[in-house]
C-alpha cells in the first residue's frame, strides 16, 4: 500500500522551487558600468559619444616641418624649432571625480626621440596654463597631468562625470649636444606620438595624437655645397644699325656638389640620406645699375658709358632671375650629385641709343641651402 505522505511531499518541493525562481526573476538587472575614457571632441560641445567604436580616437596634425636644417654653431640650449601645436578638442568621462586626465608618450614617440638624439636634440612640449613637459620613452609612467581640469556632472539630470576642453601648446626642439659632423634624422608620419587618458591607462577609449607629415632633421655645415661656374659666357654681337635682332640666349651650366673639404672635412658616404635644398644668388660686380625690376643689369662699354643694353639671366632658359636675391634651386642628395643646373644669359635693349664698343660684366654666383 503506497503512503500518501510521499505523494504529498513532491508537489510541495516543486512549489518551493518555483517560488524561489520567481523571486530571482523579479530582482532588477544590475546597471552597466559607466564609460570611462577620452575622445576627440570635434563639435567642442563636451559630449562623450558612448556609441563610438572602442579604441583610439585620432588627432593628427603637423608637428614639425618636412625639412629642418641645423647649424653646427648652435650652442647647447639653442631652440632650433618653436611652433604652435595643432589644437586638440577633447572630452573625457570618469567614474571618479578625484582623477585627472593625463598625457603619456605614445609608442611611436620612442622612435622619434631616438632620431632626435642622433642629431643632438630634445623634444619640449609647453601647454597653456599647465607648464612644460619633456616626454621620455616611458610610455606608461611618464605622465603629464592636466592639473587645471576637474570632473563634474554633465548636467543636473545627468550625473556622468565629464571634463572637456582644448589642448593648446607649443613644440620646441632644443639643442642638447651640438653635432660635430653632418648628420641626418628622419621620422615618418606617426599616429601615436602622445596619448591622452581619462585618469588611468585605458586602451579602450583614449586619444591618440599624431603627426600628419614626415620630418627630416639635418645638420648641414654652411660650406657643405660648392659650385663650379664657366669662366666666361660669350654673349655674341649686337648691331646698332637697322633692326637687326639681338644674339640668341647663351646657355651655361652651374655644377653643384658636396664640398668634402668643408668644415674640417667629411666623406659623402658618411652622410647617409642627407638632403641639401640649394639656393642660388647672382650678384653683379662693380658699379652696376639694375633695371627697374632688378632682373636686368644695365651694361656699360669699356669706357664706363651706358651702351643701351641690359643683361638678363634665366633659370632653365625660362624663369628670369632677380639679381641680389636668393632663389630656390634643386636639391643635392648623396644619391644625386653632382647637379648640373641649367641657366642662360641674354641681352635686351633698354630703349636708349645703342653705343658701339666692347663690353663685359662680371657676376658672382653664391650658393647656400634652405
Amino acid at each position: 500500500m503506497i503512503k500518501r505522505k510521499t505523494i504529498q511531499a513532491r508537489p510541495g518541493r516543486r512549489g518551493a522551487l518555483a517560488a524561489k525562481w520567481a523571486i530571482v526573476c523579479l530582482l532588477p538587472l544590475s546597471a552597466p558600468a559607466l564609460g570611462e575614457g577620452c575622445q576627440v571632441d570635434p563639435t567642442r560641445m563636451g559630449k562623450f559619444d558612448n556609441s563610438a567604436m572602442p579604441g583610439a580616437s585620432y588627432a593628427p596634425g603637423q608637428f614639425a616641418p618636412a625639412i629642418l636644417s641645423l647649424d653646427k654653431s648652435n650652442p647647447t640650449d639653442t631652440v632650433v624649432y618653436n611652433a604652435p601645436l595643432p589644437p586638440v578638442p577633447w572630452v573625457c568621462v570618469s567614474t571618479s571625480a578625484a582623477l585627472k586626465p593625463f598625457l603619456v608618450p605614445g609608442v611611436n614617440l620612442v622612435t622619434v626621440l631616438s632620431e632626435l638624439k642622433k642629431v643632438g636634440l630634445k623634444l619640449v612640449l609647453e601647454f597653456d596654463d599647465l607648464g612644460t613637459w619633456e616626454p621620455t620613452a616611458n610610455t606608461t609612467d611618464d605622465r603629464f597631468f592636466l592639473t587645471n581640469v576637474s570632473y563634474a556632472p554633465t548636467s543636473p539630470s545627468d550625473p556622468t562625470l565629464t571634463a572637456h576642453g582644448i589642448l593648446n601648446g607649443r613644440m620646441k626642439l632644443v639643442t642638447v649636444t651640438p653635432p660635430t659632423q653632418p648628420v641626418r634624422a628622419f621620422f615618418s608620419a606617426y599616429q601615436n606620438l602622445v596619448s591622452m587618458h581619462y585618469g588611468r591607462l585605458n586602451n579602450t577609449s583614449y586619444i591618440s595624437i599624431g603627426s600628419s607629415n614626415n620630418t627630416a632633421v639635418s645638420l648641414i655645415p654652411t660650406c657643405i655645397a660648392k659650385v663650379s661656374t664657366p669662366g666666361t659666357v660669350y654673349l655674341g654681337k649686337a648691331y646698332s644699325a637697322g633692326n637687326l635682332p639681338l644674339p640668341p640666349p647663351a646657355p651655361f651650366t652651374i655644377v653643384a656638389d658636396f664640398d668634402e673639404t668643408c668644415d674640417g672635412g667629411f666623406r659623402i658616404v658618411d652622410l647617409g640620406n642627407i638632403t641639401v635644398p640649394l639656393r642660388i644668388m647672382f650678384q653683379p660686380e662693380g658699379n652696376s645699375a639694375l633695371t627697374s625690376t632688378n632682373q636686368g643689369i644695365a651694361l656699360q662699354d669699356d669706357d664706363g658709358m651706358p651702351n643701351g643694353l641690359s643683361l638678363r639671366i634665366k633659370q632653365n632658359g625660362a624663369k628670369p632671375i632677380t639679381f641680389n636675391q636668393w632663389h630656390d634651386s634643386e636639391t643635392l642628395t648623396t644619391s644625386m650629385h653632382p647637379l648640373f643646373l641649367a641657366y642662360s644669359a641674354e641681352l635686351e635693349k633698354t630703349g636708349t641709343t645703342l653705343v658701339p664698343g666692347k663690353f663685359s660684366q662680371q657676376v658672382t654666383i653664391l650658393v647656400t641651402f634652405q
